[in-house]
């Protein structure tokens, strides 16, 4: 009797080896499975737990009956179920309530109209969402460094070009750019040429996932691109290993995660955590318009402010008042004044503050 494997009138072993559905990647849904139980119940929680169980089966060899007529079905399933996620193909951000198409998918192991790469996004992003990472500047990638310079080690630091100062009537700096540039750093020069083969593989694959996107601003990346995003990402894992997961393994891994996230906001326009590499996006990408316009803000938020905010003078620093004349301090609380603006933020290219001393 003829199996009717993969399709009616086919005589093929049932096995997921004839199948004509890809697997998706184990090692990624048992990962979310054993780190991720709340996403991992949002979706697929009756058949498709059985389904997961008996996929882990079939994938060590074993050959019963159960297994077989589960491999047929997912045959069915998979065809039945392709475009459960096709929400996530527009602007919609995933949640719990919304990806139940998407992770039963998964615990099936199969793949759907998303393909594998948008699956993993889906489920990366949600992760980071329920993590409390959700638009958290600089998390998990960059931190904050408070430093103090003294007046002669900004001097020297802007004659090596490390430093760009505006100064004041005086001579004497106000704010500073701390140049940076990974490419000079022997300890950051990390593409060896596994590396840099994965590198253009990611490349290619991604031009071509992107060729047919209708977006605002140019989606495509180069591998120049991508190496420096990852150059960044082993900075990142050496200079900060307390926000580096558990699970990450090498910073190699770690740099990896951190251009694939570069991909993903070069494709939907949003990131998936935290932001990093801004200065590589595209002119009007949205994600660089929105820093744009945060660094073109004329005034801010600040509640140690008498009324609230801080505003920026002519020279480019900001201070309390709702005057614009770059007149002093007044009648405000100079310490007060002196500690927000005594802050230096390191972000590879670093706004920095300072004041007359």
């Amino acid at each position: 009797m003829a199996t009717d494997f993969p399709k009616k009138g086919d005589d093929k072993k049932i096995s997921l080896r004839n199948s004509e559905e890809k697997q998706f990647d184990y090692e990624f849904a048992k990962n979310l499975k054993e780190q991720q139980p709340k996403i991992w119940k949002a979706g697929g929680n009756i058949r498709g737990n059985e389904a997961f169980m008996l996929w882990g089966r079939a994938r060590d060899g074993q050959d019963t009956e159960a297994i077989r007529e589960w491999i047929k079905e997912r045959e069915a399933w998979a065809k039945r179920h392709f475009r459960d996620g096709q929400k996530f193909k527009g602007d919609v951000e995933p949640n719990l309530s919304n990806v139940a198409g998407v992770v039963a998918q998964i615990k099936w192991g199969v793949i759907g109209n998303l393909g594998e790469r948008g699956m993993k996004d889906v489920i990366l992003e949600l992760t980071k969402k329920l993590e409390g990472r959700k638009d958290n500047m600089k998390n998990n990638i960059d931190h904050d460094l408070h430093i103090e310079f003294s007046q002669e080690m900004m001097k020297e630091l802007h004659e090596n070009g490390e430093l760009e100062m505006t100064t004041d009537e005086m001579g004497e700096p106000i704010v500073i750019k701390f140049m940076y540039d990974a490419e000079k750093s022997d300890e950051l020069m990390n593409v060896t040429p596994t590396v840099k083969k994965g590198l253009e593989d990611k490349v290619k694959e991604h031009n071509e996932e992107v060729k047919d996107l209708k977006v605002d601003w140019n989606p495509r990346v180069t591998y120049k691109k991508l190496e420096k995003v990852f150059d960044r990402g082993i900075g990142a894992y050496k200079t900060n290993p307390e926000s580096v997961r558990p699970n990450v393994k090498s910073p190699e891994q770690w740099a990896f995660a951190r251009v694939n996230s570069f991909l993903f906001v070069m494709r939907k326009g949003r990131f998936q955590g935290g932001q990093h590499d801004t200065d590589l996006l595209p002119k009007d990408h949205p994600m660089k318009k929105a820093m744009d316009d945060a660094e073109n803000q004329k005034v801010r938020k600040n509640p140690d402010c008498p009324d609230g905010y801080e505003h920026q003078m002519p020279d480019g620093s900001y201070m309390c008042g709702k005057e614009h004349g770059g007149g002093g301090y007044g009648n405000y609380d100079e310490k007060k004044i002196l500690n927000f603006l005594n802050i230096i933020k390191e972000d590879l290219i670093t706004q920095i503050k300072l004041i007359k001393k």
